[in-house]
């Protein structure tokens, strides 16, 4: 086992809230490193890539703890422990390390940990144990990232540990069923005559209580359906209620005929009588009172039913379902107390039965709470931290049965879970750093995404924008500078000579001239692509020519007036800033000298002209043209 040294006495202490993650290949070889790995263990990342990872083991780490975790992994299956590790300046830190293998499509591609900071008392454990394993003292043994004791105690509770749920589940299926046989057997005679006595109660009185209650249900729909039809006394409305009630109607007649075919008694049959008289009343005097409706009176049918007999008749046929009910409710617990009374000694008898079935019951639900359901809320309570987004926590699995490979598949998904977030963390962070970068520079940037809508704009191409909406309106009347975000960026090519799909086929940057109103840009866009060359979106860079095509013009206007030998012409400051104000207070000063200078030379040669050598340039001129003064001055010293 490789050993680092010097070390020292040193702890550096792991801070709250961080973990450390990295990555290996098949061999052990780093491949990736987050920024807590770098600051823990003073490496710079470019010596911690590429190198072993037990860089950073430290010798005080038994060689025992190494051999299980790659024994563990080369199962496929995660590792966990307390860690000692090893700082580049010899100090030292302890994590409490997740290792999972990173499999691919089956194959296995390499190595995934996430670290995080231990208790301050698993630490000291940990330290004891390791400090006797050295030295030879500690009768222990480490599977799996747990340790058991050697012998045969250690055994028994290793094998404990992979007793599945499914054989504890089948030994309590077992002992109930035996319990439940049991009582099946004492009780089957009893439960036979009780089911034949329910049967009669069903078939002779719950059956006909269920017809009863329909026929009382329908009629009371007739009845709602005809307040229906009084109060919106509509063709359609009518007409639909109409329907309703010959479609209950016929429900009716099927469900009296029903009950006409059941074994009634007297009674029974003379209410059934009654029922059934009732009941075509009633029909009849609805289907009258619908058919005024129909006919377009509907005030006859309304006065029928507040004056005349169809209330009366519904509450007729109400109070028959009702006497009905209580009837055959009567007789069916009649006949349900002399079946209590006949199952009173066999409920005596199986009593015993069940009390011992309660108290085997108990006890394997008490095995079963152990067995499942505490491991299953642990479970629970991992997935809800994790949710959280609390990668920190110790999963632990205590056992390996099938709820030991969930919470081993629970840890699996904590370290890769705990990776992405930190890959999420430092891509948020260097995606930020990008955008501060955008927000503040002096180019007009601006980004849609693959469907082409603006996602993304900093201030400068704000600015812009604001300035020339004017103009842009006069190409785009709907535009608007402060709802630009999430509007499509074609709709600036429009005025362009661009074909339609030119965006969806960019593979290299493209550049477009844009003419809006008074205004004159150049866009240039580039595709913004992935680690596969896909394209992800799309960045543009505005530029506002106006100002410079503009001045282009009048240095042209300017120029082409001094080769005719104008130097009046000068370029407006107006509207101008930057280097276009300068370049223009540049060209004007340049105009102003040259006039002048070419006024002074005029004006003493036309005096030399008519024979007056009095006159003289005065100016205060520098270079080529205080050349010439000095000369001209000197010309006509000598002529005179």
């Amino acid at each position: 086992m490789r050993k680092n040294f010097p070390v020292n006495d040193v702890e550096v202490k792991f801070p709250d809230g961080e973990f450390i993650v990295s990555k290996t290949n098949v061999k052990g070889v780093i491949t990736y490193v987050n920024r807590t790995f770098v600051e823990m263990s003073g490496f710079t990342e470019k010596e911690l890539l590429g190198a072993p990872h037990n860089l950073v083991r430290h010798p005080d780490m038994p060689a025992e703890a190494f051999e299980d975790l790659w024994q563990t992994l080369k199962l496929g299956q995660p590792w966990h422990g307390l860690v000692k590790n090893r700082c580049k300046s010899g100090d030292y830190y302890w994590v409490f390390a997740n290792v999972t293998p990173l499999i691919h499509e089956g194959k296995l591609e390499g190595y995934l940990s996430v670290r995080t900071k231990p208790t301050r008392e698993q630490v000291e454990a940990a330290e004891a144990l390791y400090r006797d394993m050295r030295e030879g003292r500690a009768n222990v043994r480490i599977s799996g990232g747990y340790v058991f004791r050697k012998g045969p105690i250690g055994a028994l509770q290793s094998a404990w540990s992979n007793v599945t749920v499914k054989a504890r589940l089948a030994a309590m299926v077992g002992v109930l069923l035996v319990a439940t046989m049991g009582i099946g057997a004492a009780g089957h005679y009893g439960l036979q005559a009780s089911n034949n006595a329910l049967r009669d109660v069903v078939e002779q009185h719950a059956k006909p209580m269920v017809k009863i209650a329909t026929i009382g249900r329908l009629v009371e729909q007739n009845h709602l359906a005809l307040i229906d039809s009084i109060s919106k006394p509509t063709s359609g409305n009518a007409s639909r209620n109409g329907a309703l009630i010959a479609k209950h109607n016929q429900e009716l007649d099927a469900t009296l005929k029903d009950l006409d075919a059941l074994p009634f008694n007297a009674d029974e049959r003379k209410l059934l009588a009654e029922l059934s008289a009732e009941r075509v009343k009633f029909s009849n005097l609805v289907s009258t009172a619908m058919t005024n409706i129909a006919n377009g009176q509907a005030a006859v049918a309304r006065e029928d039913y507040n004056e005349g007999s169809i209330r009366p008749s519904n509450d007729a046929v109400r109070k028959l379902v009702d006497d009905f009910l209580n009837m055959e409710t009567l007789q069916a617990t009649q006949e349900y107390q002399a079946l209590q009374a006949r199952s009173e000694v066999m409920r005596k008898t199986v009593v015993v039965y069940i009390v011992l079935a309660l108290i085997a019951s108990g006890l394997f639900a008490l095995f079963l709470f152990l067995a499942i359901i505490k491991p299953l809320r642990k479970a629970v309570a991992f997935c809800d931290l994790i949710a959280q987004g609390d990668y920190t926590v110790q999963i632990q699995a205590d056992r390996h049965d099938e709820f030991g490979h969930l919470i081993n598949a629970l840890r699996t998904m904590q370290i890769s879970t705990g990776f992405d977030h930190a890959e999420v963390r430092k891509t948020a962070q260097e995606t930020l750093r990008v955008k501060n970068a955008l927000d503040r520079a002096t180019s007009s940037v601006m980004i849609a995404n693959v469907e082409g809508r603006i996602i993304y704009t900093n201030d400068a191409v704000m600015r812009m924008l604001k300035t020339g909406e004017p103009d842009i309106r006069s190409a785009l009347p709907e535009f608007s500078a402060t709802a630009v975000m999430g509007t499509e960026v074609s709709h600036f090519y429009n005025s362009a000579a661009e074909p339609s799909d030119w965006l969806a086929t960019l593979t290299q940057a493209r550049q477009t001239e844009l003419k809006m109103g008074g205004r004159h840009y150049t866009l240039t866009a580039v595709p913004v692509l992935d680690e596969d060359n896909t394209r992800i979106g799309t960045a543009f860079e505005w530029q506002d020519r106006t100002a410079e095509l503009a001045t282009e013009d009048e240095v042209n206007g300017l120029v082409h007036a001094a080769n005719e030998g104008d130097f009046s012409k000068r370029i407006a400051l107006e509207g101008k800033e930057g280097f276009f104000k300068g370049l223009a207070e540049g060209i004007n000063g340049l105009m102003d000298t040259n006039e002048v200078g070419l006024q002074d030379v005029v004006r003493v040669l036309a005096a030399l002209a008519k024979g007056d050598l009095t006159e003289k340039i005065d100016g205060d001129y520098k270079g080529t043209w205080g050349v010439m003064k000095d000369d001209a001055n000197a010309t006509v010293d000598k002529l005179a």
